[in-house]
């Protein structure tokens, strides 16, 4: 019993040493994306590009999937030396989807420019 509950809290620990960097990762690439929307899109003064509500939900459903990681491991659904791949592939996939809505609107943006010529 106690061999699993040091198990479960190096786990743990492992796990959330690591979400401030996963955190700053994913919030660079949000920065970036938003800023490159809200340069490409033509928004009357006043007006969001995002709803902010829409940021922090995003930002909430990033910390369940990355909880998700060490709860995968710790009901044993991956085995612990898959921790390193998890914490990469998630973080990835996480920048992957924060960056998505800028090259969107950069690829509407190359669109209508080569429609134009």
């Amino acid at each position: 019993m106690k061999e699993r509950l040091g198990r479960a809290a190096g786990t743990l620990a492992w796990w959330e040493l690591r979400r401030f960097l996963y955190n700053g990762l994913v919030l660079l690439a949000g920065i970036a994306s938003l800023t490159l929307v809200s340069s490409l899109a033509d928004v009357p003064a006043g007006e969001d590009v995002v709803e902010p509500i829409a940021v922090l939900l995003f930002a909430f459903a990033c910390n369940v999937c990355y909880t998700a990681g060490w709860l995968a491991e710790l009901l044993r659904i991956v085995p612990a030396h898959w921790r390193r791949l998890l914490f990469w592939g998630g973080t990835l996939f996480s920048i992957g989807v924060a960056l998505l809505p800028g090259m969107l609107w950069l690829g509407g943006a190359a669109y209508r420019w080569l429609m134009e010529r």
